[in-house]
């Protein structure tokens, strides 16, 4: 996705495992930037990939802002995922809902790097702050562990 300049975010479980918190995760959970340019890139590379949306429509519709409001608004979606028809076991979840500033957000990234790859990693505070909305057990788990991570690193 860097090559191809889409903004992005890492966010979700794996967020949590990349800011020292290893637990299991079953998918990738993203946050992009929702406008046209930045859909469209990311919709041509998930379907490069073979990647297919879980629900039955077109995976075009994703660029679609009127259809993902739809989706919000009709249907309480909040992420939309896409996986692999070769292992099922590899999705990833995009966050849909247009109620964060993803500009601030993306402004306040860490940035790590995994062998020659830098990833978009979302803040830990931005990390902390979705999943108090999201509010599942596992977030509030989650969340614990991350304001321990959070409060050692002060200490550094």
């Amino acid at each position: 996705m860097n090559s191809r300049q889409v903004e992005y975010l890492i966010t979700g479980g794996v967020a949590v495992n990349l800011y020292g918190y290893i637990r299991a995760t079953m998918d990738l959970d993203i946050l992009i930037m929702l406008d046209d340019t930045n859909t469209s890139k990311f919709i041509k590379i998930i379907k490069e990939l073979g990647y297919k949306p879980r629900i039955p429509v077109l995976i075009d519709d994703f660029c679609d802002p009127t259809k993902r409001k739809k989706w919000v608004n009709e249907k309480n979606m909040k992420v939309f995922s896409v996986y692999n028809p070769s292992n099922e076991m590899e999705h990833v979840d995009i966050l849909i809902k247009d109620n964060i500033d993803f500009r601030k957000v993306f402004n306040r990234r860490e940035i790590v790097k995994s062998d020659a790859i830098k990833i978009n990693l979302i803040n830990i505070d931005d990390l902390i702050k979705l999943k108090e909305i999201a509010g599942r057990e596992r977030d509030k788990i989650d969340i614990k562990a991350l304001l321990k991570i959070k409060e050692l690193k002060n200490e550094e």
